[in-house]
């Protein structure tokens, strides 16, 4: 369970923080806000979000990168490198490894930008990742992601549920526009964090000839 491998003290934390961020009021981020809104495309469907399944139904970001002329052993100290590197808040960061097979799994979290009428603040994705190596090509699942809400009152919801068609759009087929403005703050983030585990296992790209 991600659960499990995140640190309590840090969940508290942020929730704490969000508490007192959400007893403030934000008048500077009022007008970017409200224009941010504006702009944004509220016309999708349901349909048009990338939200990728795998057989049972959850949501599963994945992808398999080819890395020529790079052996399986090299991508897998990088992944555990960055496994290291890029989880330090957390107690047991990798889960599950086996040099053997290639695999690595640990897990993580994200934090998204929400908002609230005129509150900004962060709410916390907890997230699994598992990496499978082998020469010339990686694979990577970002999966069991769960929102932490910031009122501890409230019970933590799978991203499954909160990204349902029921919760993002009303009835009348209507997008309810907050939810959907943290859908994309989530989708921004979750680009990111695969752009980070691409550019991490992937060779630097070569310089310059001589000639410049």
């Amino acid at each position: 369970m991600v659960r499990e491998i995140v640190s309590e003290w840090m969940v508290i934390h942020i929730r704490r923080q969000n508490m007192i961020a959400m007893g403030r009021t934000l008048v500077l981020f009022l007008l970017p806000i409200i224009s941010l809104a504006a702009q944004t495309e509220y016309e999708y469907q349901y349909e048009d979000l990338y939200l990728p399944r795998d057989a049972s139904g959850n949501i599963v970001y994945n992808d398999a990168v080819t890395v020529p002329g790079v052996s399986g052993d090299e991508i897998f100290t990088k992944a555990r490198r960055w496994f290291h590197d890029n989880f330090k808040f957390f107690r047991g960061r990798i889960q599950y490894e086996d040099p053997e097979s290639g695999v690595i799994r640990g897990g993580g979290i994200i934090l998204v930008r929400n908002r609230f009428l005129w509150y900004v603040f962060e709410t916390p994705v907890l997230f699994s990742l598992k990496i499978k190596t082998k020469d010339e090509q990686f694979q990577y699942f970002i999966s069991d992601l769960v929102i932490v809400h910031a009122d501890p009152r409230l019970m933590d919801q799978p991203i499954e549920l909160a990204f349902s068609q029921g919760n993002l759009y009303k009835r009348n087929g209507k997008p309810r526009k907050r939810l959907l403005y943290f859908y994309w703050m989530f989708d921004e983030m979750i680009v990111g964090l695969e752009q980070r585990i691409r550019s991490e296992l992937l060779p630097p790209p070569s310089g310059l000839g001589e000639d410049w």
